[in-house]
């Protein structure tokens, strides 16, 4: 069941779900503007450590200022269990949406997307922050050729060490640097 109301946003349909909780598009109740409105599921609201991870995604995010990071708005809870936050509502496909559609990409644009996916994990290592789930699908790139990082559902705060233990993988396989393969920690490098 799709809520009429999550915070100061009016929900209009739901727009994708994933491990860590349920997206929805909404409409904020006095400007108008649209935002997406992620929620972590009820079930997993009663278990400490996914409502740490939750929360550190919000923190996390929330501590990122870059034009290829996607800006949280508001967070917060309503009632005793529903945890959400609501974040920059970015219209476009995701980049391996993009590829699988379209085939190759040309050199000057995979320079040019390589330089904005840089921009944005530079802003995250400089908040202390690896985002340990890189991958084309988290990567939304819109009509105007801009690269929004997104999903920072298992990012590691370095100041969080408590959240990570080491030995606990987190992440995709495929994406994932050598030191997380092996169940240690991930590193600035």
């Amino acid at each position: 069941m799709i809520p009429e109301k999550i915070g100061s946003y009016s929900i209009e349909k739901k727009i994708g779900s994933g491990g860590m909780g349920t997206v929805y598009l909404g409409k904020h109740i006095e400007t108008g503007e649209r935002a997406a409105v992620k929620v972590l599921p009820a079930s997993l609201a009663r278990e400490d450590g996914f409502v740490m991870r939750f929360t550190r995604e919000v923190e996390a995010m929330k501590a990122l200022k870059n034009k290829h990071v996607v800006e949280v708005y508001e967070n917060g809870i309503e009632g005793d269990e529903t945890y959400y936050y609501a974040m920059e509502y970015v219209e476009g496909v995701p980049l391996s949406k993009y590829i699988r559609d379209n085939g190759r990409i040309t050199w000057q644009d995979v320079i040019d997307y390589s330089v904005q996916i840089c921009q944005a994990l530079k802003a995250a290592h400089d908040a202390g922050i690896v985002h340990r789930d890189l991958k084309p699908s988290n990567l939304i790139l819109t009509d105007d050729k801009q690269i929004k990082l997104l999903d920072f559902g298992v990012a590691q705060v370095f100041a969080s060490s408590k959240l990570t233990k080491t030995g606990g993988i987190i992440g995709t396989a495929e994406y994932m640097s050598p030191e997380q393969a092996k169940g240690q920690r991930a590193t600035k490098k």
